[in-house]
């Protein structure tokens, strides 16, 4: 099995390029695409870009371009659930758009309430991650729009999707990996919340959130 891995942004995929063994580095889409070893699993890793189109097309690359049999979002994400503090992990259990209405999903594919439902096993597999340094994991709802949450907006979704955390891609891959009949599962770490929120937040916080996915799919490939 080839295991895709897709983040936003370098930050995100770094930890994984340093383990990366017998790397081969490739350019498509006007991304890089790294192939290798991750754990004596073979993998291709991509920083797809932020947002929901550059995320569906480093999606559907990894799926058809780099024969992907199986996608693992990595990165970080907003914190929406008051308990979740910077570097908490959620595992997706269900994932939809909290930008686009329900009802696209009626027909074209008919996908169950607009959520998305990822792998149970590898998701619960990645529940087994220790709590550390890296803050507690848990699993629940994401939830993704092309818009960054600070705090405007921020009751309507909780209202709507209860979720535990925001970002910009995870619903985008979801959909092509639904699309593709193509297994996914969804790792995301708090690099800001409703306390500590904003563009600045995000930055100071981005490279602790990061380790935080990160250790968590670590742990996952440790245990394949």
């Amino acid at each position: 099995m080839k295991i895709g891995i897709i983040g936003a942004i370098e930050a995100e995929i770094s930890l994984y390029l340093d383990k990366l063994e017998n790397r081969k580095d490739t350019e498509f889409i006007k991304r890089t695409f790294h192939e290798g070893t991750f754990f004596g699993k073979e993998v291709v890793i991509v920083a797809a870009g932020m947002g929901k189109v550059n995320a569906a097309a480093g999606a559907m690359a990894l799926i058809n371009n780099y024969n992907a049999d199986f996608i693992i979002v990595s990165g970080v994400a907003g914190g929406m659930e008051k308990s979740l503090h910077i570097g908490d992990t959620v595992i997706a259990d269900k994932v939809c758009y909290h930008d686009l209405d329900s009802f696209v999903f009626e027909d074209h594919p008919k996908v169950s309430g607009g959520y998305f439902a990822p792998d149970e096993k590898i998701s619960e597999l990645l529940c087994e991650t220790p709590e550390t340094h890296t803050g507690k994991v848990v699993k629940g709802t994401m939830v993704t729009g092309d818009v960054f949450i600070e705090q405007e907006g921020r009751e309507d979704i909780i209202n709507r999707f209860a979720p535990m955390c925001t970002d910009m891609e995870t619903a985008a891959i979801a959909h092509i990996c639904n699309l593709c009949d193509v297994p996914f599962a969804a790792v995301r770490s708090m690099s800001d919340t409703e306390e500590e929120s904003g563009h600045g937040a995000f930055e100071t916080n981005c490279k602790k959130a990061s380790e935080s996915s990160y250790l968590t799919v670590e742990n996952m490939f440790t245990k394949m």
